[in-house]
C-alpha cells in the first residue's frame, strides 16, 4: 500500500487551486454549494473540512480530493472520479425528472442491438 504524506495544508491547496482556475471564492460558493462563511474559514485555516465538503470542493475545482487533503499526489482528478461526478450528478437528475428515469428504464431493458441503434439516433441528434 501506498504511504502519502501530507506535504501542505488544506487551506494552502484551497488558495492554489482558486488561483490556479483563476476562479473567485463567489464562484466557488455557487459551483459547490458550500456557503461563502465555511469557505472562508476553510481558507483561513480556522476549520478542516469534513470529507463531504472536501469532496464538493474537488469536484467544483477539478482536483483530486486527496491532493485537496494537502497529500503528495496529482493534483488531477482521475478518470475514475470525474466518471462518478457524472454519475453522482445523473442519481440527482434522475430522482427529480420521471421522464428521464422512465427512459433510462427502458435503456436498461434494451439489448445490444437496440442500444447501438438508439446511440445512433441520439448522436445524430445532439451534432
Amino acid at each position: 500500500m501506498a504511504d502519502f504524506k501530507r506535504s501542505s495544508n488544506t487551506a494552502q491547496r484551497l488558495s492554489e487551486a482558486l488561483q490556479l482556475r483563476s476562479m473567485k471564492q463567489s464562484e466557488l460558493v455557487r459551483s459547490s454549494g458550500i456557503d461563502s462563511a465555511a469557505i472562508s474559514r476553510y481558507l483561513s485555516g480556522a476549520y478542516e473540512p469534513k470529507s463531504s465538503a472536501i469532496s464538493k470542493l474537488a469536484t467544483a475545482l477539478g482536483v483530486s480530493e486527496m491532493w485537496l487533503w494537502g497529500y503528495d499526489v496529482p493534483m488531477a482528478r482521475s478518470l475514475e472520479s470525474k466518471k462518478n461526478d457524472v454519475l453522482s450528478e445523473l442519481v440527482v437528475r434522475l430522482r427529480s425528472d420521471e421522464k428521464l428515469f422512465g427512459l433510462v428504464v427502458k435503456l436498461a431493458e434494451a439489448d445490444e442491438e437496440k442500444l447501438d441503434l438508439i446511440d445512433k439516433l441520439v448522436s445524430g441528434l445532439t451534432k
